[in-house]
């Protein structure tokens, strides 16, 4: 006896191009871990014909794999796993976007943005979930050594929801406050904060971007 699991990629669009429509036209994809196990390279296939242009995957190997599948500039590939030492060069060479997570993180960047190249990024700064993303302490550095990001270019700052499931709940409203009272001191940098659940809490939560991953 066998079982069978039938991806229907019509229906994933559709999912995509419904949760787009709620983000304000907005919406990202995430595809990590093989796109939840159901094929990254069909999944984004699809999603960019439906006219998704960026997406996050889980670490620079599924990045690699993804780029060297769509080489184009139409497509933005973001990598959860941050900004790791050895790597550096890849991330040029492939035209890959690491989400930073730590000042360590982003003093590596910096150092290597002075070196080589004027690099691309995302920073990810913790509002609650307490598990990645730049913490108190860090941000408050960063926000007085702004020279740090001179040669970087930040597509956004984003952050966790922790309690997106939670509709009527406080804790999201404290980490919406959080990032835009951070993004006061980078006001030319765009945010992204609501992943599925977070969509569902309204177009204030939508930002500059979402990040729709299992709901697709």
């Amino acid at each position: 006896m066998k079982s069978c699991l039938k991806i229907s990629l019509k229906d994933i669009t559709y999912n995509w191009k419904l949760i787009n429509k709620a983000s304000n036209g907005k919406a990202a994809a995430v595809i990590k871990a093989n796109a939840y196990g159901m094929g990254m390279l069909e999944i984004a296939k699809a999603l960019l014909d439906a006219g998704c242009s960026y997406f996050y995957v889980a670490n620079i190997n599924e990045a690699i794999k993804l780029r060297k599948k769509y080489n184009s500039t139409k497509i933005s590939i973001a990598i959860f796993e941050g900004y790791l030492e050895g790597n550096q060069k890849l991330y040029n060479e492939y035209n890959l976007i690491p989400i930073i997570n730590g000042l360590d993180q982003l003093i590596r960047l910096n150092k290597f943005a002075v070196e080589e190249a004027f690099p691309r990024a995302v920073l990810n700064i913790d509002t609650g979930m307490n598990r990645l993303g730049l913490n108190q302490e860090e941000k408050i550095f960063l926000i007085k050594n702004k020279d740090i990001l001179k040669n970087i270019k930040l597509d956004f700052i984003m952050s966790h929801l922790a309690n997106a499931h939670e509709r009527e709940g406080k804790k999201n409203l404290i980490q919406l406050d959080k990032i835009k009272n951070f993004s006061t001191y980078f006001p030319d940098i765009k945010l992204s904060l609501a992943n599925s659940g977070g969509i569902k809490l309204g177009s204030n939560f939508c930002l500059d971007q979402t990040r729709p991953g299992i709901a697709l």
